[in-house]
């Protein structure tokens, strides 16, 4: 799927248009009417600069398009690793006091997460989603986990920060999916 990005195959499109252009030149001079067939001065002065100006056009726009899509991408992406790490946190802070299993089952949630936005590709996350992605459903347990936890020892202004983190779990699956839609856009 990614064989029209590697180096060898662009060179090898830039050598066969290369060749191909005096081919093409040649074919074209017959085609024109009103041309004898030793008038390349034709073809050459009006066909050629013609199309090497529609074909500049085009290509800067497609790059100009690709340029918006890959900004547009890096800074979904970067809104996304800032609430990760916001969530990251917070987690750690409200977690402080309740068992290692639960704090445990936060953060492991959150650096799968982390791992998979950073280093992992974007096949792999996308193969992850497609088998029941369940990253942020085990958050959601672990965090229901400390809840109780925190039920249990009467501290109700950590269940309300745990209320917030429920809220911040929802943004960030809706900023995951907009970066997972924009890259499914943009790369190839």
């Amino acid at each position: 799927d990614t064989v029209w990005i590697t180096i060898p195959f662009r060179a090898s499109v830039l050598c066969f248009s290369y060749l191909a252009f005096p081919s093409l030149i040649e074919g074209l001079r017959d085609a024109l009417p009103g041309t004898s067939p030793n008038d390349v001065a034709a073809v050459t002065s009006g066909f050629a600069p013609a199309i090497s100006l529609l074909y500049g056009a085009w290509l800067g726009l497609t790059f100009n398009i690709l340029e918006e899509r890959l900004g547009n991408l890096e800074r979904t992406a970067t809104i996304e690793s800032a609430r990760l790490c916001n969530l990251c946190e917070r987690s750690a802070l409200l977690a402080s006091e309740a068992p290692s299993s639960i704090r445990e089952s936060l953060l492991r949630c959150l650096f799968e997460q982390t791992t998979m936005l950073a280093v992992r590709s974007r096949e792999e996350e996308i193969v992850s989603v497609a088998n029941s992605d369940c990253i942020y459903w085990n958050y959601r347990c672990a965090l229901r986990d400390l809840d109780a936890f925190l039920a249990s020892n009467g501290d109700t202004h950590k269940r309300t920060e745990t209320s917030a983190l429920y809220e911040a779990v929802d943004e960030l699956a809706v900023v995951r999916a907009e970066r997972l839609s924009m890259e499914t856009k943009s790369l190839p």
